[in-house]
């Protein structure tokens, strides 16, 4: 994959940091979405079934909103699923540049999944809206060629529905089993030369524990989220039309809600022995003191948040089921900001090898320009101080901050030397200086050589 190289771009140190903080962030809204996604396609399938079987309306009514969870419009799927997730590839490739961990190469497979499997979801989505459709609709005309229209579009329907939900629901269990893979050979670097094969790093322990908590927090959150979506946020029960779909017939309401929280409270019991074995596990990820620290107050957030459930059911009352729901996303960020934590701990020399071969590119830009015979020092001062001093306001603005604006983007700094425009309203707009880009360069790297210590 050495075509990959191409994208990779050398950062300081800070900028590795900044990256790091932001795979963090990416992760944690991929996770949420991708794991309502599936838990939720999977209790839509399950009730679609059960429908079959025993005609209750509540069951289809069931089906379709638990398929709508998440997908509510197809932007949510784009900018939620696929963008994170290709976001996530990005990052991880430059942050173990060089290393001959195959976590990239292992994601790149699990996008082409994904992306295959969210297009089947929301076709199973929308088949089955529009099969409830066909289900409701007696009958379209008098006309015989019409009701054999109809028929045939039901059937086809169904076929497309059946199809898509088995490989959309397939597709992307797998792709997060090889995104969660892929993490977890991420937190281990001293298995990065010897797992090179994506079925050793599936069917590893702490992969597959990993995997198995995430599916069930995920189903938590997809039960307190129904809950808080439709009868909180969407105020389904405040809707007096009977005519709603439905959804005001049966009891559908009060079914749905106990239903939703059971499911809840049922996967929230194991996630104390989870928390428990991503302690214990031997090769489980790198551990600090912030590591068990969160550990111990996801523990407390869990027996707390099991409590909450407990009671909701007991009362037959989910006035508190929003606490709840917004209880199981700060866990599911604490788990995220915990395995991030691991991955720094984990990788902390690959980022200083990382640091030290942009301070060498760096090095190397200097030694390039003086063997060409470029001067920094004599274009700066012959083009730059007539208008500029390090910390005065003459003309341009003072080059103190010219610096700290580009101190971690000296490549942009460059680019505007080349070709500069009117940024600041109450400086005028810097005449073009005629450069070559190479002495341009040689005009930044002297300044930061020049100033670099005086900008802290």
């Amino acid at each position: 994959m050495e075509y990959l190289d191409k994208l990779v771009l050398l950062h300081s140190g800070e900028n590795l940091e900044l990256l790091k903080l932001l795979l963090g962030m990416v992760l944690l809204f991929f996770s949420i979405f991708s794991g309502v996604l599936f838990s939720s396609t999977l209790i839509s399938i399950i009730f679609k079934s059960k429908f079959k079987k025993s005609g209750n309306e509540n069951h289809i009514l069931l089906a379709i909103d638990f398929a709508n969870l998440i997908t509510t419009n197809k932007t949510m799927g784009f900018f939620l699923g696929i963008v994170p997730y290709g976001v996530i590839i990005l990052l991880y490739l430059q942050l173990l540049h060089g290393t001959n961990a195959q976590v990239v190469g292992f994601l790149i497979s699990g996008f082409i999944f994904y992306t295959v499997g969210l297009v089947s979801v929301y076709i199973y989505k929308h088949t089955l809206q529009l099969n409830y459709f066909f289900k409701n609709y007696k009958e379209i005309s008098s006309k015989n060629i019409t009701k054999v229209l109809s028929d045939e579009l039901s059937n086809n329907s169904k076929i497309t529905n059946s199809a898509s939900s088995l490989w959309g629901l397939l597709l992307i269990f797998i792709s997060i089993w090889i995104l969660l893979a892929a993490v977890t050979l991420s937190l281990q670097p001293e298995k990065w030369e010897t797992v090179q094969s994506l079925f050793t790093a599936l069917f590893s322990v702490s992969a597959i524990l990993n995997y198995i908590h995430f599916i069930t927090i995920s189903f938590a959150v997809a039960g307190t989220g129904f809950i808080v979506k439709y009868f909180y946020w969407d105020k389904r029960e405040n809707i007096n039309d009977a005519n709603y779909d439905g959804y005001s017939n049966n009891g559908y309401s009060a079914y749905s809600k106990k239903l939703s929280a059971t499911l809840a409270f049922v996967f929230t019991i194991p996630q104390p022995l989870f928390f428990g074995l991503s302690v214990f596990v031997p090769e489980g990820p790198a551990k600090s003191y912030l590591f068990f620290g969160m550990t111990f107050i996801v523990l407390a957030l869990t027996m707390f948040l099991f409590m909450m459930l407990y009671e909701n059911i007991r009362k037959n009352k989910f006035d508190t089921v929003t606490y709840s729901f917004y209880m199981l996303l700060i866990i599911f960020t604490f788990i995220t900001i915990k395995d991030q934590n691991a991955f720094g701990f984990a990788t902390k020399p690959q980022m200083e090898k990382l640091a030290i071969q942009f301070e060498q590119e760096a090095a190397g830009h200097e030694l390039e320009n003086a063997a060409s015979g470029i001067d920094g020092k004599a274009i700066y001062t012959s083009k730059c101080m007539a208008c500029h001093a390090f910390d005065q306001k003459l003309v341009g603005p003072p080059h103190k901050e010219v610096l700290l604006k580009y101190k971690n983007n000296k490549a942009a700094m460059v680019k505007f030397v080349l070709n500069p425009v009117k940024v600041r309203p109450d400086y005028p707009q810097m005449p073009a200086q005629g450069l070559k880009p190479k002495e341009a360069q040689a005009v930044v790297d002297f300044m930061f050589k020049e100033y670099g210590d005086k900008l802290r």
